[in-house]
């Protein structure tokens, strides 16, 4: 029989089988500039009683499933300590990483669809309105000046109108050598009428991989970010981002023209900002008015220009991309 490390008794094979593993959660906390998603770790049994559970920064060493395990044979949040008969985990890697803790253990590789099922509960018991928190402060994380920027750099935006002058196909490449940022891929939104603003990705095979992904109903991740703004009536703001727009009296086109920020991770959730991000953007949509100031109508060959901004940072746009 298993004997904890902790050289605690334990009860025999409770019979039932435990299910292991990690998975990561879709909202942000915050620790130091940086926001990251927790991950955790957990052990339930056939009822889905959770057993035991821990939150993770990510990247902390895959031995805490096998730690945690241990701590809920001898001390389970529900029930007498006792080992389970067999475990289960989705995956053989896993798997190897808690054989060597528990060698008489049977361990079963096989879909963990109990947590799927309880990830999603927590999800959804965590998140509730997913605009109720939009802020463009970030709850103190990003300096109002840093956001007045953005807010200039819009309503520059909105009076170049760009999206009259880029065509449907049209692309655009940003290189921002002062921060070492190449093949930043900006797709100008609004050729339509609709969704007016601008989107940046982190390169080309992003914007590609998402637009692949409308044509399919598989899961997809994108291997880099996306981010940008749509404009948005006053009304139609979160009422977070309202309040903040109206105290600071930040600069806009018109009660019309509200820059709406979107921000997605590679598997579609939505990342706080973070006082960088923020400065990326407003870089790339005051380089996008300066150029279209000086090519008021998409240009016929390939065009670079080199622009420097008003805090000195170097950008160089190209059209179309390339």
């Amino acid at each position: 029989m298993f004997v904890s490390s902790s050289r605690k008794k334990t009860s025999k094979s409770s019979g039932d089988e435990w299910i292991g593993g990690r998975f990561r959660l879709h909202w942000y906390v915050r620790d130091g500039e940086t926001p990251y998603r927790p991950e955790v770790v957990i052990w339930i049994d056939q009822e889905s009683s959770i057993l035991g559970l821990d939150v993770l920064k990510p990247q902390e060493s895959e031995d805490r499933l096998a730690d945690l395990l241990e701590r809920c044979i001898v001390h389970p949040a529900v029930g007498l300590p006792r080992q389970p008969s067999s475990i289960r985990v989705a995956t053989q890697a896993v798997a190897d990483t808690l054989r060597p803790r528990f060698p008489s253990m049977r361990i079963r590789v096989s879909p963990t669809h109990e947590l799927s099922a309880l990830a999603h509960r927590m999800e959804q018991g965590l998140n509730g309105d997913p605009r109720r928190e939009e802020s463009y402060l970030e709850g103190g994380w990003i300096p109002a000046p840093v956001v007045a920027g953005f807010f200039e750099a819009a309503a520059h935006f909105g009076t170049v109108a760009p999206w009259t002058i880029v065509p449907g196909y049209g692309s655009l490449r940003l290189d921002i050598p002062t921060w070492k940022r190449e093949g930043l891929f900006l797709s100008v939104m609004g050729q339509m009428g609709q969704e007016l603003g601008l989107a940046l990705f982190d390169d080309y095979e992003t914007y590609d991989r998402l637009v692949r992904s409308t044509r399919s109903t598989r899961p997809t991740r994108l291997p880099g970010r996306m981010f940008g703004f749509a404009f948005m009536a006053a009304s139609q703001l979160p009422g977070t981002m309202r309040r903040e727009a109206m105290r600071h009296g930040w600069k806009v086109l018109d009660a019309q023209h509200y820059p709406h920020i979107m921000f997605v991770e590679g598997d579609l959730s939505r990342k706080p900002l973070t006082k960088d991000d923020m400065t990326l953007l407003s870089a790339a949509t005051e380089t996008v008015s300066l150029f279209f100031d000086q090519h008021p109508q998409w240009p016929s060959r390939p065009t670079r220009e080199r622009f420097v901004l008003q805090d000195g940072v170097e950008t160089i746009l190209t059209a179309p991309y390339a």
